[in-house]
């Protein structure tokens, strides 16, 4: 279990860290401006492709009759519906060609890889993680050193992301095959009926997922239309150190998704757990924020380059909002075990309109800083609201547990 779990961590940490250097390595060989269209492809891609998962991935593990192939088919066919839209909103901006191209590709990678998510989910179901892991440590090399081709000035960022894209097809392509689902005869008898009552089925869980991206897109958005594509590459930058914690992040609570399931009604043993992962993810956030308050500035003009000095204060305020999305990422696995999703999606609807009002009111006057500060208010009302509705939950499933078991001890 623990060198299953050990190279499926590895994996997503290399898959987080992949993200995070193809930023620093456009900061170093491109313009800024550049890496703030980069950021506007994954603002326009992240909350639709989130909505068009319909949470497929948390449904799948937590149901135990689960066919493949309508999962599969479902994400296939919201993958097409999710680039057509793309097209639309990139003609409706009135991109140049150049522009438009490269934001269409880095979309169409993201699909790509919304695709292998499904059939990582499959996998992970049969607790296959160790699998998954290597899959990432390739796949996290291999962009990389794509992305590296940048340093010699002859290749333009489009070419760069076409290579990514070819990549990352062979790799899905790769990973259907070896999963056996590129047999026609799988899908005969497959009724549209039954792939569209999983969009149905995960509304609610899709819908929370795409406005949860709007965390930190709508601090985006606001910025590019107040302070230009630049002012958002830089902010863009900072929030990638967010986002590849994200991944890590994300990795764990997919390994430990099946086990909560799994052991629901033990409701000791998942507090233990918890209680356990709660000490060390505590102390490493608090450790890990005060190295960045001390060396935050030589961490940026290293990462990046000395123009990111000035942006320390935002840098620590945007890495003080990421600790507490970090935990409620954590916490949001029981929520997903017990199927609370209509819940969590009050709480974040919640969480963007606080996260809007904030950046209305403090990012035409604060520029990067209000768009920074904004961010922290939504999460930190996430992060209180969803903590309260944790106790909530367990003293609910403790109640009933004792209830039915007739006062034993659970």
């Amino acid at each position: 279990m623990k060198k299953k779990f050990s190279t499926y961590l590895i994996g997503n940490i290399f898959f987080g860290l992949s993200q995070w250097i193809t930023v620093i390595i456009l900061a170093k060989t491109v313009s800024i401006s550049d890496v703030g269209l980069y950021s506007l492809a994954l603002a326009y891609s992240g909350p639709i492709l989130m909505l068009f998962s319909w949470g497929l991935k948390t449904i799948y593990i937590t149901n135990e009759n689960s066919k493949r192939e309508t999962f599969l088919l479902n994400r296939l066919i919201m993958i097409f519906c999710f680039m057509i839209l793309i097209m639309i909103i990139l003609l409706i901006k009135e991109f140049n060609h150049s522009e438009f191209y490269l934001i269409l590709t880095i979309a169409f990678i993201k699909g790509v890889e919304s695709l292998q998510e499904i059939l990582f989910a499959f996998r992970q179901k049969k607790m296959e993680h160790q699998i998954i892991g290597r899959i990432k440590i390739f796949q996290s090399i291999g962009s990389i050193l794509i992305v590296s081709l940048l340093f010699i000035k002859v290749f333009n960022p489009l070419f760069i992301f076409l290579l990514v894209l070819v990549f990352t097809i062979i790799l899905a392509l790769k990973e259907l095959l070896s999963l056996g689902l590129i047999k026609l005869k799988l899908y005969k008898g497959i009724k549209i009926t039954s792939i569209f009552s999983l969009s149905l089925a995960g509304i609610s869980l899709g819908i929370t997922l795409a406005i949860s991206s709007m965390n930190t897109n709508i601090p985006r958005f606001y910025l590019e239309i107040t302070n230009g594509i630049q002012e958002l590459g830089f902010f863009s930058s900072l929030m990638f150190f967010y986002s590849a914690g994200n991944t890590i992040l994300f990795s764990i609570s997919g390994f430990l998704l099946p086990i909560v399931v799994k052991n629901m009604k033990n409701l000791k043993y998942i507090k233990k757990i918890y209680l356990k992962i709660s000490i060390v993810f505590w102390i490493t956030a608090i450790f890990g924020w005060i190295l960045l308050l001390l060396f935050g500035d030589v961490i940026l003009s290293k990462v990046y380059t000395s123009e990111f000095v000035s942006y320390h204060m935002e840098f620590l305020i945007i890495m003080g909002g990421a600790i507490l999305t970090y935990y409620v990422i954590l916490i949001d696995v029981i929520f997903s075990a017990w199927k609370k999703f209509n819940n969590l999606l009050y709480i974040q609807i919640g969480t963007i309109t606080i996260i809007s009002i904030a950046s209305y009111v403090l990012i035409p006057n604060f520029s990067t800083l209000g768009a920074a500060i904004s961010f922290l208010i939504g999460i930190v009302f996430q992060f209180v609201i969803k903590c309260s509705f944790l106790i909530k939950l367990m003293n609910y499933v403790q109640y009933n547990n004792l209830k039915n078991s007739g006062g034993e001890n659970v």
